[in-house]
């Protein structure tokens, strides 16, 4: 046997094997999510009406810090495996990272509620759509409904956990005569806010969540030293206050993703309040853009 062919049958060998290596570690039951990890639930959908390819009869909510503490404790003690409705997929992604899945699986009809988590010490980490509804939990890959996706085990006790923290029955009955009428454009208040809280530590976090373009600040100062604020993010800005000085700023336009504003004095002693506002209206009397 010619070299040449004995080397391609061990690359061949070598290909077989890392392909039952990835499919079993693929397959292996995984945590929903890490179990050290405070997450943040940026958004909720609520499907009115079952899902559907086009989106609609849904409605875009934005948990509290209650209800997205109460989501991850119950995610917390579950576990999930690579669904095999799409084994070559699954395994072709490994090997294939920019691998387009067939997208031939439509938005569930038994979806009731889905949502995303982030991690707020890790902007980076973009974690999968959780889809729940009717006795099915499904973890599903970020911003797409597209297979391959992960069946969560013991699935109809995980829906009736999260039905129960989240009072599904209640938000259903307040929110089910509300209809978006265009898929972008769900039902959102004119402002929410996100932050509203003394100046406790260094930093604060919040996501800005699509259908709001503008954030506004408001930082209170109530040390004696000049505090430089810096905020990170899709759209970053920084600017100062006086020792014992009260500013509002606002940015227009902001873009939606994870913000962090870092707040500094000389001497790192820090004392005052702020709060965040998310909004689709611009305030033309109020702040600096």
């Amino acid at each position: 046997m010619k070299k040449s062919v004995k080397l391609l049958l061990l690359v061949l060998v070598v290909v077989v094997v890392a392909a039952g290596i990835a499919a079993a570690a693929a397959f292996r039951p995984q945590p929903l999510v890490d179990g050290g990890t405070d997450y943040l639930c940026p958004h909720m959908t609520l499907w009115l009406s079952g899902g559907n390819d086009e989106f609609e009869d849904r409605i875009l909510l934005n948990p509290d810090s209650t209800q997205a503490a109460a989501i991850t404790a119950v995610l917390r003690n579950y576990q999930c495996r690579l669904s095999t409705d799409y084994l070559i997929d699954s395994i072709l992604s490994h090997f294939f990272p920019r691998h387009v899945a067939k997208v031939d699986d439509p938005v569930p009809q038994w979806l009731e509620v889905s949502f995303l988590l982030l991690n707020p010490e890790d902007p980076d980490q973009i974690m999968p759509n959780f889809l729940v509804g009717s006795g099915h939990a499904q973890k599903r890959p970020s911003g797409t409904y597209a297979p391959p996706y992960y069946e969560v085990e013991n699935s109809e006790q995980l829906y009736r956990e999260l039905s129960a923290a989240l009072d599904l029955p209640a938000l259903f009955a307040k929110y089910g005569g509300q209809v978006s009428t265009e898929p972008d454009a769900p039902v959102l208040p004119e402002t929410s806010v996100v932050v509203d809280e003394p100046l406790s530590g260094e930093e604060i976090t919040w996501f800005q969540q699509e259908g709001y373009y503008i954030y506004r600040m408001w930082v209170e100062n109530a040390t004696d030293e000049e505090m430089t604020v810096t905020i990170t993010g899709p759209t970053p800005r920084t600017f100062t206050l006086a020792a014992g000085a009260t500013e509002e700023i606002q940015q227009v336009p902001a873009n939606s993703g994870l913000y962090q504003a870092r707040f500094a004095t000389a001497s790192g002693t820090l004392q005052g309040t702020v709060k965040v506002e998310m909004s689709s209206q611009a305030d033309e009397e109020g702040g600096t853009s």
